[in-house]
Parts: structure tokens; C-alpha cells; sequence
């Protein structure tokens, strides 16, 4: 559901898309309708698919009135719960306020600015494939860059900008638009890579963000392939694919 939040903006969001689609066009300009471009195709909209289903879904909003268990064998759901003052109710484990959106998130991880919106326990997944997806689109697009411009003979026909009569005036626009675009994915190209680096590695050892910052050592780690499922299922051929799988809550993993 929609967050439709007052201060919400997606301009980072629209800034994405509208750079996955100008990677699409630039593909298939510079090397034409062949595999290269079947893969920013499929690249690009599974990108978008993770993006803008993090924008519109909920991360995992705490239920109003939520309150720790009265079962005396989930002991340890009730030692960990806390109390959120913002709230003014008691939250789950791993759950934290973030004071962008007003509200607790089950298993917060961050509040990201390019989706804007929560990263949470309903959301991670999607957020983990968007960074993946993203990150393979800008060293994609390098690639055919270097491939274009260094590897092919000087008077290759995919070296000619396709100005109709060879007008220098639509030349050096195609020039320029490939120059501005590429300022933007080298930024991207960073970015992304370390939000990667970062996201996946936390992944692997069942680690938020918030708690990689507060928590010493990992003590929700249950080993490489439990922790994976934690956040993309548990169904590993379904691991790549931008689906949401249904999931235990975040204190039912501590029972």
C-alpha cells in the first residue's frame, strides 16, 4: 500500500528510472538490438521492479497495539522486546523507530533516500535484488562502453553516431547526452557498488544496518545459508527472483 506521507518525495526514484531507461536507449544505439541490448532490457526492468516495489510497499509496519507474548517459551521474545516512547507501544525484537516515517519498522534496517522509504523485514528482499540488479546495469553499461569505443576499428560502422546526414549538429548532441549520462553512472557506479557491498554483506551475517552500528559481534547469525533465507526465502531457486516470499515474523526466528 501506498505511504502517501506528506513529506514524501520520489525524486530519487524517478531519477533512477529515468537513468535505467536512457542505459536501455544508449545500449541499443551503440551496439544495436542484439544480446546486449536483450540484457539491459531484462536488467533494467527487474531493477525497476525491485525499486518501485520498495517505494510503494510497506517495509513492515509494527501493529498498532502489539505487545510481547504471555508464552512462557518464548522467553526471549519477551526479554528483547522493548518500548517505543514516539509510539507509545511496545515494539518486537530487532523492531526500531525510524523518525522520517513516524512508526517502527519490524527488523528496521535503514531508512534509504533512494526509495524512499523504510528497508524492512517486508521490503528487504526487494531492496537487496534492487541494489544487485542496479549495481550489474552501470558495470554492464561500462562494459559496452569499453567494448564500443576500444575495441572495436576506428571505422566501425557502431562507432558512427547515426545522424542523419551526417549532421555534426546531431553528432555532438548524442556526444554530449553520452558524456552527461556517463558523469551520472560513474556516480551511480560508486554508489551503488558500496551500498552493495554493504547490504549483501549484512545479509549473510543476519545483520541490519542499525544493528551493524549498536550491536557488538552478530548475534542473530544462524550460519551462511540460514541467514540468506532469513531475508530471500526459503526457496533457493526463487533467491534472484523479485518476489516476495512469505516469512517468519522477526521474533519468530528467536523461539
Amino acid at each position: 500500500m501506498f505511504r502517501n506521507r506528506p513529506e514524501q518525495s520520489l525524486a530519487l526514484p524517478i531519477f533512477i528510472t529515468v537513468m535505467l531507461f536512457g542505459y536501455v536507449c544508449i545500449v541499443g544505439v551503440l551496439v544495436g538490438f542484439g544480446k546486449n541490448f536483450r540484457f539491459a532490457i531484462v536488467d533494467s526492468g527487474l531493477a525497476l521492479w525491485c525499486l518501485w516495489g520498495c517505494v510503494v510497499r510497506s517495509p513492515g509496519e509494527v501493529a498498532k497495539g502489539w505487545s510481547p507474548p504471555d508464552d512462557p517459551g518464548m522467553s526471549r521474545v519477551i526479554l528483547e522486546s522493548s518500548y517505543c516512547r514516539s509510539c507509545e507501544q511496545h515494539r518486537p525484537p530487532r523492531a526500531h523507530h525510524c523518525s522520517y516515517c513516524k512508526r517502527c519498522v519490524e527488523r528496521y534496517d535503514h531508512h534509504c533516500d533512494w526509495i524512499d522509504n523504510c528497508v524492512g523485514a517486508n521490503n528487504h528482499k526487494l531492496f537487496a535484488l534492487f541494489m544487485l540488479y542496479v549495481t550489474a546495469t552501470t558495470y554492464h553499461y561500462f562494459g559496452v562502453l569499453f567494448y564500443v569505443f576500444y575495441t572495436r576499428p576506428v571505422n566501425s560502422p557502431v562507432r558512427t553516431f547515426p545522424a542523419p546526414a551526417h549532421s555534426i549538429w546531431v553528432s555532438l548532441s548524442l556526444l554530449f547526452t553520452f558524456s552527461i549520462y556517463s558523469v551520472f553512472a560513474v556516480a551511480l557506479l560508486f554508489f551503488a557498488s558500496a551500498f552493495f557491498y554493504m547490504t549483501w554483506k549484512q545479509i549473510l551475517l543476519n545483520q541490519t544496518t542499525i544493528e551493524a552500528d549498536f550491536t557488538p559481534g552478530t548475534p542473530y547469525s544462524k550460519g551462511l545459508c540460514a541467514n540468506l533465507k532469513e531475508v530471500l526465502g526459503d526457496q533457493p531457486a526463487l533467491w534472484l527472483v523479485p518476489v516476495v516470499n512469505n516469512r517468519m515474523t522477526a521474533w519468530d526466528e528467536l523461539v
